[in-house]
């Protein structure tokens, strides 16, 4: 009950202790005592254990703290001893009364000093949770004591108070056998023994207060370790979620090969990537691990493969199979396909066109430095230069060449030849999209030079289904809603009906954005004017259409500003401009090679690197952003180095997916 944290108090709680025993002495005298019937030796008698008890409860709350509990065990049984003969003399004359002499000590304990019980509690709990404090617990116990542990005798003549005790005890056995002796010389003892109690208790509190003093010594320190250590610990986790938010936010390289094309599967627990020495990896990004590698046959030539796939298509004996499809895509001197078994690794086909042309130019890997890549690429990406396109879906392959009329598709499952036939016009070449677009599995929409065309090559013979003009002008960017797109994947993942209802796809020529509508004879169900900018990429989905191009900033200057275009449908009108920050850059280095967003972000690629902005979505800022060209402050963050090379990206389940083709891939997480 003494307070351990508050010293000054200690005197105050002993007083008060002291005035309930008084009372609790005064309630005994009224039960004993019973009719009232008792003389004054009884008297005597009770005064004289009411004060021995009274002694004996202090001595238990003061050992308690100085010496333990083993003063405390050496106390009571002596006390039990005192009671035993007590009883056996001084037997109550009526058994029906109540009698508080006829409990054991521990009741009398419990009932009459519930505090000593609480602190052994007390100190026995303290024993419990401070396993890891015992050793200073020691220490500051063999401070206390006054002799060494060599020399001790005996628990009683280590404490004086205890020697006062059993003296007082003696004197009173003595006084229980000769109770004829006079009254007055009883109470004198009393007297005296109240006297020695105060004395007793001066010396037990200056003990008391000593020993308090070191164990508030130790607490202070526990204290202090404690504030100290959890200071670490804070400073520790501080450190340990620094770090975990700098791996996060950091671009990791998939493994050591260079990177053409990649993109995210499995819900973006994992990447495909074709790489230069024409293979193929399937990487596990969660676990940091290649989970497949598939080889290409002996003799292919390197940095054949643009673009991969994974495809589901019935096998051969009509069991569902997953087939790893790579092929080429744009400029290169091989072209062709390959695909591989997902599972057995195995090559399942593989076609190498001969090429109806020498003028095809190589986009090998360039060296390192920005001057000489700038200049190279223009020259490499020639209108001049002749594309090859492939591009599957279900277990067909179709495949063109620019400035050639002959179409045809394969069979991904064993390379035979399936369908051929020749196009009114000669197929487009595009810098950054495919001409190659599928709608669904049996139909597909090819850009030619004056416009486009929609197959059926469900059957034997294909037939052109509809004819779409574009006005005599040439399309520089071309993006087609496939329904039938492989489940799974990132920006290219499949549309829903609902989405491409009214919005098929989209294509830009130099003065308008044409919305494709099929179920229109014309095909063209929505025609956008667009004024003063050169449009190189396009994305399209639901409401909302995303262009890449580059304005005229400033005609004297010839400065040339970057930027995304978000158009609604609905409101048939430009509704949010996301300008990338100025670049005094190669024209090649600032164009958009892809872009895509969705209602929280709109992204954009070039060879600057990645950027992200945020997507707005009220009427009026998208109102004001619209007007001011020169707002940038949207952008989220630039990822990527500022030198990439004819770069892509994916984006799936908050990762980010970045490709440069003169480097292993990246990715990071994106918040």
């Amino acid at each position: 009950m003494l307070d351990m944290n508050n010293p000054d108090s200690s005197k105050l709680i002993i007083s008060d202790i002291q005035e309930k025993i008084s009372g609790i002495e005064k309630a005994m005298g009224n039960v004993v005592d019973g009719d009232g019937k008792i003389g004054l030796a009884s008297s005597s008698k009770n005064e004289s254990l009411n004060a021995d008890e009274k002694i004996c409860g202090i001595e238990k709350a003061m050992s308690n703290i100085v010496d333990g509990d083993r003063e405390i065990g050496l106390l009571s049984s002596i006390r039990s001893e005192d009671m035993n003969i007590d009883e056996k003399e001084t037997k109550p004359e009526d058994n029906g009364k109540i009698s508080v002499k006829g409990l054991n000590v521990e009741e009398l304990e419990a009932r009459l000093f519930p505090h000593h019980k609480l602190l052994r509690d007390r100190t026995s709990l303290k024993t419990l949770m401070g396993c890891t404090k015992n050793e200073e617990l020691e220490s500051a116990e063999s401070t206390i004591e006054v002799k060494p542990e060599k020399n001790y005798v005996s628990p009683i003549d280590e404490n004086p108070i205890a020697v006062e005790f059993l003296a007082s005890l003696s004197k009173e056995q003595s006084k229980v056998t000769t109770r004829c002796e006079d009254a007055c010389l009883q109470i004198s003892n009393v007297q005296d023994v109240d006297d020695a109690v105060s004395s007793q208790n001066q010396i037990s509190s200056s003990k008391l207060f000593k020993g308090k003093e070191i164990v508030d010594h130790l607490l202070a320190s526990d204290e202090r370790l404690e504030s100290f250590d959890a200071q670490e610990n804070k400073q520790e986790m501080l450190m340990e979620e620094e770090t975990e938010d700098s791996s996060i936010c950091e671009l990791n390289e998939i493994g050591r090969k260079t990177s053409t094309g990649g993109w995210f599967v499995s819900e973006g627990e994992s990447v495909l990537l074709t790489h230069d020495d024409s293979s193929c990896s399937f990487y596990d990004i969660v676990h940091c691990e290649e989970k497949a590698e598939y080889k290409p046959p002996v003799g292919v030539s390197s940095n054949m493969w643009r673009d991969c796939w994974i495809i589901r298509a019935p096998g051969v004996d009509g069991s569902s199979g997953r087939y790893v499809v790579a092929a080429s895509a744009g400029n290169s001197m091989d072209s062709g396909f390959c695909s591989w078994d997902f599972y057995t690794k195995d090559v399942r086909a593989f076609h190498v066109d001969d090429g109806f042309s020498n003028t095809r130019a190589a986009l090998a890997p360039l060296p390192n430095n920005p001057m000489y890549r700038r200049n190279t690429l223009s020259s490499i990406m020639g209108p001049q230069n002749q594309q090859w396109w492939y591009k599957p879906c279900g277990p067909l392959i179709v495949s063109g060449a620019s400035c050639q009329r002959m179409i045809r598709t394969y069979d991904i499952r064993d390379g035979e030849q399936v369908l051929k036939w020749d196009l009114q016009r000669p197929m487009l070449s595009m810098d950054y999209s495919s001409p190659l677009q599928w709608r669904s599995r049996g139909k597909i929409v090819i850009a030619e030079t004056e416009g486009l065309s929609l197959w059926d090559v469900n059957s034997i013979s294909p037939q052109a289904l509809l004819s779409v003009s574009s006005s005599s002008r040439q399309i520089s960017a071309f993006h087609v809603n496939n329904t039938d797109a492989e489940l799974g994947g990132g920006v290219r993942q499949r549309a829903s009906s609902s989405e491409v209802e009214g919005n098929d796809g989209v294509f830009c020529t130099s003065d308008s954005i044409n919305v494709l509508d099929f179920r229109h004879p014309s095909g063209i169900g929505l025609k956008i004017p667009k004024i003063g900018a050169n449009v190189q990429s396009v994305f399209a989905r639901g409401d909302s259409l995303y262009l890449g191009c580059t304005t005229v900033k400033s005609a004297v200057k010839r400065q040339v500003s970057s930027q995304i275009q978000q158009f609604s449908l609905r409101k048939q009108k430009l509704c949010n401009t996301y300008v990338l920050p100025e670049s005094n850059a190669h024209s090649h280095y600032t164009a958009l090679t892809q872009v895509w967003g969705n209602s929280n972000v709109v992204m954009g690629v070039c060879g600057l690197g990645l950027f992200v902005f945020d997507s707005n979505k009220d009427d009026a800022l998208q109102s004001l952003n619209a007007l001011d060209q020169n707002n940038g402050q949207n952008l989220r963050e630039a990822i990527g180095p500022d030198d990439l090379y004819s770069p892509s990206f994916d984006y799936l389940s908050s990762r980010v997916l970045l490709i440069s083709r003169d480097r292993p891939a990246m990715w990071r997480y994106m918040f």
